[in-house]
């Protein structure tokens, strides 16, 4: 399941924190415009998140998060595997912004540097 999920696209040679200005604002652009179309993925390989789910259905969703963490070993993260692993996490992230946000209107997705 999580060899055919798209990763995010990198920015930096190293951690994001050492990311340029320049290529932090890049990198946000493409966050903005991909959240629908990495929203729309994370349903396609969890349906649960295609709607409103129930409380019942965000116990599964943590449940089938789970299993998939768990299966993709400590050893993913040093692998191919890893960009699919942290893009699905991520993209939970993103999902769970748009509720959010979609809940409390005043508040949106900002781009913050130290």
């Amino acid at each position: 399941m999580l060899a055919n999920y798209p990763p995010w696209p990198t920015i930096a040679d190293g951690p994001l924190r050492e990311a340029s200005r320049a290529q932090a604002e890049e990198f946000y652009a493409w966050f903005l415009a991909a959240r629908g179309a990495r929203i729309r993925e994370l349903c396609r390989v969890l349906p649960a998140f295609s709607h409103a789910p129930t409380r019942r259905e965000l116990v599964d969703i943590g449940s089938q998060l789970a299993t998939l963490l768990v299966n993709a070993t400590y050893a993913a993260f040093h692998d191919d595997r890893a960009p699919h692993l942290t893009a699905l996490v991520g993209d939970v992230g993103i999902w769970l912004g748009e509720r959010i946000i979609a809940a409390a209107p005043c508040l949106a997705w900002r781009l913050a540097l130290s």
